[in-house]
């Protein structure tokens, strides 16, 4: 929300093959809230057959996850996602990449819909 909620993270996996990025959820959730997701990856590739895998969660609830074959075109993911119960704030949001190879993965999205 506010200035700057339209800029984008971008993780590269050359070095590392895995990040996990959390903060605080700044205010509570109700069950049956909606939440605006949505991320990409440029074209995925590696030596040899492998999988990336991404999930996002809010304290214990998982949200959203996607296993991608690698290799893989470019792709991206826009969803409407459900809060599953309460939550309240302060509870970590998580999102967790495992990737194999020199892959680029843009996060641009988690909010609450206007």
């Amino acid at each position: 929300e506010g200035e700057g909620a339209d800029q984008i993270l971008e993780v590269d996996t050359g070095i590392c093959n895995f990040v996990t990025l959390e903060q605080p959820l700044p205010r509570g959730l109700k069950s049956g809230d909606t939440l605006d997701w949505s991320m990409w990856h440029l074209t995925l590739v590696f030596m040899e057959p492998a999988e990336a895998y991404t999930v996002l969660t809010i304290g214990e609830h998982t949200l959203w996850e996607k296993t991608m074959p690698i290799p893989s075109p470019a792709a991206a993911y826009s969803k409407e996602l459900i809060v599953p119960a309460d939550i309240e704030a302060g509870a970590p949001i998580r999102i967790h990449l495992h990737n194999h190879g020199n892959n680029s993965w843009r996060f641009h999205k988690l909010a609450v819909p206007e």
